[in-house]
């Protein structure tokens, strides 16, 4: 099967049927009818959506693309299902302080790979990234920023946190920026920078830690107070 490039641009005032010269009006029209392997141009915009991801898309925002939902959402950008790889490429995703998480691996979903490229998320009220628990395989960061993330009073609140994380993460020219309180106390959140977490705290002392993949950081910077680390790593056999 041939692969389709779906088109969106939020300025038409009519969305159109998702070609170049006649595209949707919002990236959920387009997510909806793509199958595998599809892909999803977004012309430069601020899109007040939330996004629900189940099959192996590419998202390419061009120009300036911002995802605010703005108003209270679970998560900005949802994977769920058995899904293959995932790409967003040239995206903000701005929770305005509404949306508890930026990108988010549901619980029970088994992505395969997930790629974040040149992406900002930020204003996330709890996590900016969370992968549940065995529910992603791979995860690559390639340029882009996280800022003014897990700003809540909800615990383990982080910029990027791998919960139940086993697989490969390869994280490259990524700047994460802490919250500005020069002494960073329990109270203060973000509680951690990144944080990657094997075994479940609930499952220890009744299953064995796992090994954790291959991990690759390269030119990440983390700035700014933490109320407990700016980079964690728990509950592993080995590293």
């Amino acid at each position: 099967m041939v692969a389709t490039t779906y088109h969106v641009d939020g300025s038409v005032a009519v969305s159109g049927d998702g070609s170049e010269g006649n595209p949707y009006k919002t990236i959920g029209e387009a997510i909806t009818q793509a199958v595998d392997g599809d892909s999803v141009a977004i012309a430069a915009g601020t899109y007040a959506e939330s996004l629900a991801i189940s099959e192996a898309l590419t998202l390419t925002g061009s120009g300036g693309v911002t995802i605010a939902p703005g108003s209270a959402v679970a998560a900005v950008v949802d994977l769920s299902g058995t899904v293959g790889a995932v790409s967003l490429q040239g995206i903000t995703i701005d929770g305005d302080g509404v949306g508890l998480i930026g990108i988010r691996t549901a619980g029970g979903a088994s992505v395969a790979s997930l790629t974040l490229t040149d992406v900002t998320v930020r204003e996330v009220a709890n996590y900016g990234l969370l992968a549940n628990p065995n529910t992603l395989q791979s995860l690559t960061i390639d340029g882009g920023t996280f800022s003014d993330n897990g700003t809540s009073t909800v615990s383990g609140a982080a910029h990027i946190h791998l919960w139940g994380f086993t697989g490969d993460a390869s994280l490259t020219d990524v700047t994460i920026t802490g919250a500005a309180t020069p002494t960073p106390t329990s109270a203060t959140n973000p509680e951690y920078g990144i944080q990657f977490t094997g075994l479940i705290n609930e499952d220890l002392g009744t299953s064995a830690s796992p090994d954790i993949g291959t991990v690759v950081l390269d030119g990440v910077v983390v700035t700014g107070a933490f109320g407990k680390n700016a980079f964690a790593v728990f509950n592993y056999g080995s590293i």
